[in-house]
């Protein structure tokens, strides 16, 4: 029998290949054909596989024709969907690609459906025994997908529903994506690049509204405070005071500052805190506007409502966490030695995190430099998170970084420091604590 060709709607569904199809040879070799291929209008309508494995196999193919008698009244359609979906093993993703297939073949390619009988997405639903949001997905695919994302899902190596989230974006990230690798780990690739072109198309956003501002506003606050610490002992404390170092300010000062004047709607605050003036910062955030807390009575008791219930946090923003220096060396303290400062994180508006797998460490171990200043790396996270983003460094301990803008650096900035760098320029992964008693890093818990 000479070559035939294969009907349009045979060719909704995969062929099968390797091992498998390897396995169907040398079964039609020894035990012969089986089942009859079935042609319509001259092209093979059911049984590609064995037409195929029957010219392998050096066996002359049996076929009949799907009009004979035994074939009055079917519709081929119904006839190739049912006989395959019986056959083979197919997930309701395959299956729902079928029948975005199906919806997409017009006159011509139908020799048997004319335009107007086109089927909707519901009855191709009930065809392929799917949801009808199953082959929304899977037209959505077909639509705006790149033709190797629809093979992916009709090879089963990636859902209908996660796939159409990839036809969302822009094709060369699509095409990027599905090129990257083979099947293995396809799923998880193309979940990280989805959630990293979320994050970067909100970042976008975000940057956008603040240039629409009519005055400068940013978007990454750093804040290390002049914080002023009073003395237990004026006689044995005063000498290790911040004061000595730098002009500091009371909480009233710091409260007061005109963050509002210069934090975009949507901003995310870094502040640098210790373990003693916890308290008193997350109160400044809350007053800058990046942590909501619950009010309370002037005793100090959560205030409730007329039905005895807490009132719920009122605030502008929200705390998210926290990060810790781990330090080098060990400092003062009144009930610990301290050996930690605490990178607070608060947001108002919305600000995305980092995406998952890409989050710094919680605790970085970083050697003390000069009095107050802080490890480089810290500010080089915060580029490296949100690169594209204004940002202002508030009170920086020396020249601000590269596309950052300073507040307050002329007022504070101690006189130039001979001490080297070297220290400060980058956190490495491990560092061995001393066990010397040390107030370079500042008085007090700071």
């Amino acid at each position: 029998m000479s070559e035939l060709p294969f009907h349009p709607l045979a060719n909704l569904f995969p062929l099968i290949e390797g091992d498998l199809f390897d396995q169907m040879v040398e079964d039609i070799r020894v035990n012969g054909q089986r089942d009859d291929i079935v042609t319509h209008n001259e092209m093979i309508l059911d049984g590609r596989n064995r037409f195929r494995a029957c010219r392998a196999a050096k066996v002359e193919p049996r076929c009949r024709v799907f009009g004979s008698s035994e074939f009055d009244g079917k519709d081929p359609e119904a006839f190739v969907i049912s006989a395959n979906l019986k056959r083979r093993h197919l997930n309701a993703s395959q299956c729902a690609m079928i029948a975005a297939d199906l919806g997409r073949m017009r006159q011509g390619a139908r020799t048997d459906l004319s335009p107007s009988g086109e089927k909707s997405q519901g009855e191709r639903a009930k065809m392929v025994g799917v949801g009808k949001r199953s082959v929304e997905r899977a037209d959505a695919i077909a639509e705006r997908g790149v033709p190797a994302l629809a093979t992916a899902v009709r090879a089963g190596h990636l859902s209908v529903s996660v796939a159409a989230r990839l036809a969302e974006v822009p094709a060369t990230l699509q095409s990027r994506v599905l090129g990257e690798g083979g099947a293995e780990g396809l799923p998880k690739r193309v979940q990280a690049a989805l959630m990293k072109h979320r994050r970067d198309a909100r970042l976008e956003q975000v940057a956008t509204k603040i240039v629409a501002l009519p005055d400068r506003r940013y978007a990454v606050i750093y804040c290390d405070i002049p914080r002023r610490f009073d003395a237990w002992s004026p006689e044995t404390g005063l000498g290790r005071s911040p004061d000595n170092h730098y002009p500091t300010m009371t909480f009233d000062e710091l409260a007061a500052l005109p963050v509002a004047d210069f934090a975009a709607s949507n901003c995310i605050l870094f502040f640098w805190s210790t373990s003693a003036s916890l308290v008193d910062d997350i109160e400044l955030m809350a007053e800058w506007g990046f942590v909501s807390l619950r009010p309370r009575e002037r005793d100090g008791r959560l205030s409730r409502d007329a039905d005895g219930g807490l009132l719920p946090p009122a605030g502008l923003g929200s705390y998210r966490s926290h990060q810790i220096w781990a330090k080098d060396r060990v400092g003062t303290g009144y009930w610990y030695r301290n050996k930690h400062e605490l990178l607070l994180v608060g947001v108002r508006g919305n600000v995305p995190a980092p995406l998952v797998g890409a989050q710094e460490e919680s605790l970085i171990n970083a050697p003390v430099g000069p009095h107050s200043q802080k490890p480089l790396c810290f500010r080089e996270m915060i580029d490296k998170q949100y690169p594209d983003l204004p940002k202002i460094e508030l009170f920086c301990r020396g020249a601000p970084g590269v596309g950052w803008a300073s507040y307050g650096n002329e007022a504070i900035l101690p006189p130039p420091i001979a001490e080297p760098t070297e220290a400060i320029t980058s956190c490495p992964k491990e560092s061995n604590a001393g066990d010397a008693l040390e107030i370079a890093d500042g008085f007090g818990d700071g």
